[in-house]
């Protein structure tokens, strides 16, 4: 999930409870209509203070945004909800205490909890905090530390399968970043005794969650001896112990941003590559046993320009990236799917317009259309834009503007139910950066999760225990506190 939401997560979120009602009442009538055009931007963020890095979840009637806000002397954690589909949002409602900086929030849901998780300052170091809500997002619990004080805890991603959540981090160890873990199994209100995931000796860090129900897989990048490299460890009995760091990508070469993805039965991680001729690509790798092992990595970016920052989305037979490459003369968006597990992809198609800067995608999936969003410069500021595509990423519709022109717009998050396809960003009102969001229905009724900073989407066929919820992922990419991609 910036992230690496994006950072994941990509940032995803997985409809469970009311969400699998509504994907079941829904999916036998007929299709909606082909996307349309996107309403005008509602701003959720109060005047008169910066509002950063947001991140969206829905589960099916809900749709809750969470965002970094500045009250004047400190960072906090804040959010707002929509309960008509994103016409319109509740008052922002402030998650961490004040007094002390709070950043880079991560949210989930699981339909009837929607859980946050942030990094904040404790006045020596900075700790994993976490809060619940179990009204939409109307009130919340009391703040509680995930991890242990005496160093910098940071970066931290969520997922939840309904009955389990489970975050990731970075803390440092007072040698080494090292990526850490709790899980908590009644909905947020206590949490288990922190679990280190990677090796110590080497930094590990820009963890990455996701779950399919019964296994909790997490991706990180490690220092190795000679250049970073992917890693991934998996828990099968929710995050109470893990498995030993298994390494994904090749040696020798460095590697960046690791997003992570599972329709069920297969997992998928994406990451930056820095080939032989010293070019980013992005690659990939699947694994179809929990995580235990590994496919041989495969390229999916082209040679000769920098294919950096990628996001993937599942929905159970198709797996699909985007991220952001160099033609030559500015970055482009781009994307490419896979229709065998990871095994083979298909050649990378553009997205964006040329001519200007466009980066920072992220992609989500409702099991008929994948959606990505980015932002793209005019020659003036920074756009939001947006690309659908209805047959499995083949080909992609035209770029559709959503934020207001005057003004930059950055870090744009996106996130589906199946119904509405709801985005939300960052744009400058002329004083300050406020929150915005935009939602649309979406092309078919089929039941969807995303991943923001890492995403995820479960196919009708898998029970409601197998239903998940990523954080985003952004997905957010790069570092979640980044504005510019990412």
């Amino acid at each position: 999930m910036n992230s690496a939401f994006t950072r994941g997560a990509v940032r995803a979120v997985g409809v469970l409870a009311a969400g699998v009602a509504l994907a079941l009442a829904t999916v036998a009538g007929p299709a909606l209509a082909a996307v349309g055009e996107w309403p005008p931007p509602v701003t959720l963020s109060d005047p008169g203070q910066d509002g950063y890095y947001p991140q969206v979840v829905t589960d099916g009637s809900t749709i809750t945004a969470v965002w970094q806000s500045y009250d004047g002397s400190n960072y906090l954690v804040q959010c707002a909800s929509s309960l008509d589909g994103g016409v319109t949002w509740g008052a922002p409602v402030s998650l961490s205490d004040p007094g002390q900086d709070a950043e880079n929030p991560q949210v989930v849901t699981d339909g009837s909890t929607v859980t946050a998780v942030w990094s904040r300052y404790d006045g020596s170091y900075y700790r994993v905090q976490s809060a619940s809500s179990t009204d939409g997002g109307v009130t919340w619990s009391v703040p509680v530390s995930l991890s242990d004080p005496g160093q910098d805890a940071e970066n931290p991603q969520v997922v939840t399968d309904g009955s389990t959540i489970t975050a990731v981090w970075e803390r440092y160890d007072g040698s080494n970043k090292r990526v850490q873990s709790a899980s908590s199994s009644d909905g947020g209100v206590t949490w288990g005794a922190p679990v280190t995931l990677s090796d110590p000796g080497h930094d590990a860090d820009q963890p990455e969650v996701v779950t399919d129900g019964s296994t909790i897989t997490a991706v990180w990048r490690h220092s190795g001896v000679i250049a970073f490299r992917i890693q991934s460890a998996s828990s099968s009995d929710g995050g109470v112990t893990w498995g030993a760091p298994v390494t994904l990508s090749k040696s020798g070469q460095d590697t960046s941003y690791p997003e992570v993805v599972t329709d069920g039965s297969t997992i998928t991680a994406v990451w930056q590559n820095v080939d032989d001729s010293n070019n980013d690509r992005v690659q990939s790798a699947s694994s179809s046993d929990g995580g235990a092992s590994w496919g041989a990595p495969v390229t999916l970016s082209d040679p000769g320009q920098n294919g950096q920052n990628p996001q993937v989305v599942t929905a159970g037979s198709t797996i699909t990236a985007v991220w952001s490459r160099y033609d030559g003369s500015n970055k482009r968006v781009q994307s490419a799917s896979s229709s065998d597990g990871g095994a083979s992809w298909g050649a990378p198609v553009t997205l964006s317009d040329p001519g200007q800067n466009a980066q920072s995608a992220q992609v989500v999936t409702d099991g008929s259309t994948i959606t990505a969003v980015w932002q793209r410069y005019d020659g003036s500021n920074n756009r939001v834009q947006s690309a659908s595509s209805l047959d499995g990423g083949a080909s992609w519709g035209a770029p559709v503007t959503l934020s207001d022109p005057g003004q930059g717009a950055y870090d744009a998050q996106v996130v589906t139910d199946g119904i509405t396809i709801t985005a939300v960003w960052s744009r400058y009102d002329g004083s300050n950066d406020r929150v915005q969001a935009s939602s649309l229905p979406a092309v078919t009724p089929e039941l969807a999760d995303t991943g923001i900073d890492g995403a995820l989407v479960v196919p009708l066929g898998v029970g409601a225990s197998g239903l998940v919820v990523a954080g985003m992922a952004t997905l957010l990419v790069m570092r979640r506190r980044k504005r510019v991609a990412i």
